[in-house]
């Protein structure tokens, strides 16, 4: 049984695809974070906001021997992008 290239092309081409506009959540945890030597990132909490539906998550290492931990927030203006402060609701 032979495929039809034309329908398998318009199914490949109508799904979605993103595209990476800025660093990953590890990264920018990494940066701000900065883990002692060997410390795991671990995630805490994650969840939305109540007033916007905002996706959130909390990180937390040990970074000079205390522990440390932050909320990112999933940006609106950077889809697929994070930040550690929430976008302006308009």
């Amino acid at each position: 049984m032979a495929l039809a290239h034309s329908s398998l092309a318009a199914s490949v081409a109508s799904r979605p695809v993103r595209i990476p506009t800025g660093p990953g959540l590890r990264d920018l945890a990494l940066r701000w974070l900065r883990p002692d030597d060997g410390a795991p990132l671990r995630v805490v909490r994650r969840g939305r906001l109540a007033e916007n539906r905002r996706r959130y998550v909390e990180i937390e290492t040990l970074s000079g021997g205390q522990r440390i931990a932050l909320f990112f927030f999933a940006s609106k203006v950077r889809p697929g992008g994070w930040s550690v402060v929430p976008d302006a609701v308009h």
